[in-house]
């Protein structure tokens, strides 16, 4: 049997980074998941042929990949998910 990280659909997903339609769908997962961290990123995506975006696993997912210096350059806004911390009590901070 085939374990996930053979898949190459999987994979393919791995390189990616995990997006959302709204700030809520991704304040869920995070809330589900609290390995994945305390922050949101806020992105403002240019139309940039060096990233790619695709909806990925169900409604308002998608994934991008892309150069991670112009992935950075489009943070616009960093904010903490409640009810989680890390220590860290700045609210959120506009880039």
């Amino acid at each position: 049997m085939r374990s996930r990280a053979d898949d190459p659909d999987t994979l393919h997903l791995w390189w990616g980074i995990s997006m959302f339609a709204t700030q809520a769908q991704a304040r869920r997962l995070a809330h589900r998941v609290p390995a994945l961290g305390t922050f949101l990123a806020e992105l403002r995506l240019r139309d940039d042929p060096s990233v790619r975006v695709e909806q990925t696993l169900g409604r308002g997912r998608y994934t991008l990949w892309g150069d991670a210096d112009r992935l950075l350059a489009s943070v616009i806004r960093v904010v903490p998910i409640e009810g989680q911390t890390d220590g860290n009590t700045n609210s959120a901070q506009d880039l």
